[in-house]
């Protein structure tokens, strides 16, 4: 019996040594930073678009990238990110607009009483993992299930005279990395979508934030420096829409058209994906970077393309 004992406690010192987690592989990486930048559309990658991107661009440049990955329809904010955190569309999850609650019934919930996101499944599969969420729109905390972050973190922000003052959301990202070293960050930018909205897709107010929130995936991406995870880092940018004029929600190419970027330990180095991609697509690949297995209610299928 005390042998027994003695051999219990040895495996639990064992399990305690080991890695948090384990991806796919050895090749990839085992810290993953997301950050959706809301509205990101993909002509803001044409060459007719003077804007400038050094931080995104060489993240294409050192990554696996695609312009024409589609959104979800309808092309609104809500039934995206959702499609991108539970891996499903719309007639699964249930949101259809930008409502805080599913208007339709989901086909399926867990024991949250959300539908099963990446964070869930990671939470489930890694107990002691490092997962955050860093947001500053309100509503991605219900599409999230916080429930299953280690942190999660509300920045609110104001408008001004001159457009949406830009929340410190990267900013608080860049202190989340340098503190924890995370597993796994979501970090949303959202205002961008604000500017398109106030002053319209394609003007020189909406280029000028698109290139601010570019300056800001440079300064997430040097904490990963700074804190000395950077080379076992796999950083994906991905945006649920794009826009025309001072809306979205149609069916234009404007709108639908995405850019889909994964950059970093494991991956391709300047390939372009020329598979058909969707943006809810994010949540298998995160799940095969982490080894995670797929719940049968996902419909989401991970990018192997871009692995090498």
């Amino acid at each position: 019996m005390k042998r027994t004992i003695l051999s219990l406690l040895a495996i639990v010192a064992l399990a305690a040594m080991l890695p948090v987690h384990a991806s796919a592989d050895n090749k990839c990486g085992k810290h993953v930073v997301w950050i959706g930048i809301d509205a990101l559309a993909a002509y803001n990658f044409d060459d007719t678009i003077k804007v400038n991107m050094p931080n995104i661009r060489a993240l294409m440049k050192e990554g696996a990238w695609t312009v024409n990955a589609r959104s979800v329809l309808p092309t609104i904010s809500g039934p995206n990110w959702v499609s991108m955190i539970s891996g499903v569309t719309p007639a699964l999850h249930g949101y259809q607009g930008n409502e805080a609650k599913p208007i339709v019934k989901p086909i399926y919930r867990n024991e949250h009483d959300t539908y099963p996101t990446i964070f869930h499944v990671m939470r489930q599969a890694y107990p002691n993992a490092e997962i955050g969420v860093v947001y500053d729109w309100d509503q991605i905390g219900w599409y999230v299930d916080t429930l299953c972050c280690s942190y999660a973190e509300y920045v609110p922000h104001e408008g001004d005279g001159n457009g949406p003052s830009g929340p410190p959301t990267a900013a608080r990202t860049v202190k989340y990395i340098l503190d924890k070293k995370p597993d796994f960050v979501f970090s949303y930018l959202g205002w961008v979508d604000e500017v398109g909205h106030m002053y319209g897709h394609r003007t020189d107010k909406y280029l000028q934030y698109v290139e601010v929130a570019d300056r800001e995936v440079g300064q997430i991406i040097q904490a990963t420096k700074d804190a000395g995870i950077y080379d076992d880092c796999i950083f994906i940018v991905i945006a649920d829409h794009g826009g025309v004029a001072y809306h979205h929600g149609g069916l234009s190419r404007d709108e639908y058209r995405v850019p889909f970027i994964i950059a970093g330990k494991g991956i391709k180095k300047g390939f372009e994906i020329t598979d058909v991609t969707q943006n809810m697509d994010i949540t298998a690949t995160i799940a095969h970077i982490f080894g995670l297995k797929e719940p049968q209610c996902w419909q989401s299928r991970a990018v192997l393309s871009a692995f090498e």
